[in-house]
């Protein structure tokens, strides 16, 4: 199964499907396949929320 991660500000803001908003991502990876990778940075500060789906 493919998944994602992410890095969001809190409180995340999810859509009906549960999915966090786009607006509230400070990054996001691309979609990756079982087993694959792949390096994510961003610039964190107090009452940041990480998110993996």
């Amino acid at each position: 199964m493919a998944h994602w991660f992410a890095i969001a500000r809190a409180p995340v803001k999810l859509d009906s499907t549960g999915t966090p908003e786009a607006s509230t991502l400070l990054a996001k990876s691309a979609q990756l396949e079982p087993s694959a990778s792949e390096v994510l940075t961003a610039n964190l500060t107090p009452a940041i929320t990480c998110w993996s789906a």
